[in-house]
């Protein structure tokens, strides 16, 4: 359990006027207890005490976790959920639509609404908390991306006249499993030649050979993600990718030199769009700059056209403009950068070209 973490959110909790608060995700739940189990809900009281509704399944292992009362019962969670709140007098209860399918929160509702238990919603309610990385975050967000970038380096080697986007994603994916987490950030995306121009392409059994490809990829270590995005030659690079290529790490490197506390996120997407837009290729940015990493791969902040929030210190962020030209090729530089005292650190210093 994290105690600075769980009295954050009973202060939140507090000053949303509830009474309670279900926590429905599973990174959500991790993040404040350590629990990495896949099946189960937090309702955390603005008192402080923590209930935690599971399957049989779980059960045992839930209860190794010490400062939760763990309900795991044949019986509906619903319908658990309500008779333990029922017991603490709690009338209001907390929850993240986005976190919640349109069935559980009708099940739920209902049987809350039958125990004259208003269900409220609260939008990302640990969104800024988590936002903001201790320093142990960092460091696993830091391990996380050395075995990404050790993991370029194993795609370039590895890459024959005869690989495919696919066996070279298995293979990329395999090797970051064996050296960091069993298990990877997101499915690895390789894209060689024309298939670079969609910036989430499915990785196929096109054969890549000499055509220049994208890489994009992350690690997980300690359970905290990276997320980079490199395209590699085999052969001389066209002029106009050259030309491309260079305006896209222009406009990286722009948007880098920007980022502190108390910068728009906004304003930060503006500063890359704007050159990208100078220099003609402005319809061919088709996304946003960036966005936060930790537990999950996209989280708060994010750096877009249209976001309201506010870079802090110790915030994570990805900064990856691209120019996707259809029928030609695409080019993406994403790197992560932590948000330090009065400047952007790059994280992914290595392995930069």
């Amino acid at each position: 359990m994290n105690k600075t973490r769980l009295g954050a959110v009973s202060r939140l909790i507090r000053q949303k006027n509830l009474d309670a608060l279900l926590i429905n995700a599973g990174s959500d739940i991790f993040y404040l207890t350590g629990f990495n189990g896949d099946a189960g809900r937090l309702v955390l009281t603005a008192g402080g005490e923590m209930l935690f509704f599971t399957n049989l399944l779980y059960k045992d292992s839930a209860a190794q976790i010490n400062g939760w009362t763990v309900f795991a019962e044949k019986r509906s969670q619903g319908a658990q959920i309500t008779d333990a709140l029922t017991e603490l007098h709690i009338k209001t209860l907390g929850f993240d639509p986005g976190s919640l399918t349109l069935s559980d929160h009708k099940n739920l509702g209902d049987k809350l609404d039958g125990a004259g238990i208003r269900f409220i919603e609260a939008k990302n309610p640990l969104s800024a908390l988590r936002a903001v990385k201790s320093p142990l975050e960092v460091k696993a967000i830091k391990d996380a991306l050395a075995i990404t970038i050790e993991a370029i380096e194993y795609a370039r080697e590895i890459k024959t006249d005869t690989t495919t986007e696919q066996g070279l994603s298995i293979e990329i994916d395999r090797f970051m499993r064996l050296k960091g987490d069993n298990a990877v950030a997101f499915p690895t995306i390789v894209a060689a030649g024309k298939n670079s121009a969609f910036p989430h392409h499915t990785a196929s059994l096109k054969v890549i050979g000499d055509e220049l490809f994208l890489t994009d990829l992350g690690a997980k270590r300690y359970g905290y993600c990276a997320d980079l995005t490199r395209v590699s030659f085999s052969s001389k690079m066209p002029r106009l990718f050259n030309r491309v290529y260079g305006i896209v790490k222009k406009a990286q490197e722009l948007a880098i030199a920007k980022i502190k506390p108390g910068a728009k996120c906004s304003e930060i997407d503006r500063i890359a769009r704007q050159f990208i837009e100078k220099q003609g290729y402005g319809k061919y940015f088709t996304h946003g700059l960036g966005h936060g990493v930790g537990l999950d791969i996209h989280e708060a902040p994010f750096l877009n056209a249209t976001s309201q929030e506010i870079l802090e210190e110790g915030m994570v962020v990805t900064v990856e403009p691209g120019i996707y030209l259809n029928g030609r090729f695409g080019v993406r530089i994403e790197d992560m950068v932590a948000v330090k005292h009065n400047k952007a650190e790059l994280l992914s210093c290595a392995c930069r070209k």
